[in-house]
């Protein structure tokens, strides 16, 4: 996937360090923490539907056995990621085209280094700059959505490291989409703090239709 490093960035966003707001960062995107843009978890966030069969669970992931995590701890925890990763993309796609949308389904992928949970965000055509951004959203969304996840500090290094990690076939594309990655993965970023309580509302609305869905079955 070819990241263009910010070093090497057109410098026009760059704000000079004697700007009228006291304390401005020298440049904005890499001095603000990547985990701003999200919330914190609540106990109640955690919670499995009391009318959620556990008999479910055997066709939700069939045949998963790890020392790690019971059955259920790892799909309330691959739910919570998937949800996050597809809320993210959708509230940035919702910048550019507000009927874009995201679903959650179960995988049924019983490998314990897999998602039981998987997600597709839906949206109309996108120029090939605002498809990067979208893109861009789920990753840093990856970065910020749960303890045991990778908690970047800013936003340069988090785009640093990216080629060190490895995206659906999807999310590579779209991150490639555009010359100017960098720029791209910034705008992803101010749209989701700035939107940050659509991004948790939006991603608590995913994860309860999840819920919603499999009991109805």
């Amino acid at each position: 996937m070819p990241i263009t490093h910010p070093s090497r960035m057109k410098t026009e966003n760059q704000k000079p360090a004697s700007s009228k707001r006291a304390g401005a960062p020298v440049f904005a995107a890499q001095a603000e923490s990547v985990e701003e843009i999200g919330w914190r978890l609540t106990d109640k966030d955690w919670e499995v539907p009391p009318k959620f069969p556990r008999t479910i669970l055997e066709s939700v992931l069939p045949n998963f056995e790890s020392p790690d995590c019971s059955r259920l701890q790892k799909l309330v925890r691959d739910l919570w990621r998937s949800a996050l990763h597809e809320a993210a993309h959708t509230i940035v796609a919702r910048e550019f085209r507000p009927s874009a949308s995201a679903h959650l389904f179960p995988t049924r992928d019983s490998n314990p280094e897999s998602s039981s949970v998987g997600g597709q965000c839906r949206y109309p055509p996108l120029s090939d700059f605002r498809k990067c951004c979208m893109a861009w959203a789920g990753p840093l969304a990856d970065a910020i959505s749960l303890p045991e996840g990778l908690m970047m500090t800013d936003v340069a290094f988090f785009f640093e490291t990216a080629r060190d990690r490895s995206y659906s076939a999807t999310d590579e594309a779209g991150m490639a989409a555009h010359p100017q990655a960098w720029r791209a993965c910034k705008t992803a970023h101010r749209i989701l703090r700035r939107r940050r309580k659509a991004f948790a509302q939006y991603s608590r609305e995913l994860v309860h239709d999840f819920w919603e869905n499999v009991t109805s079955r």
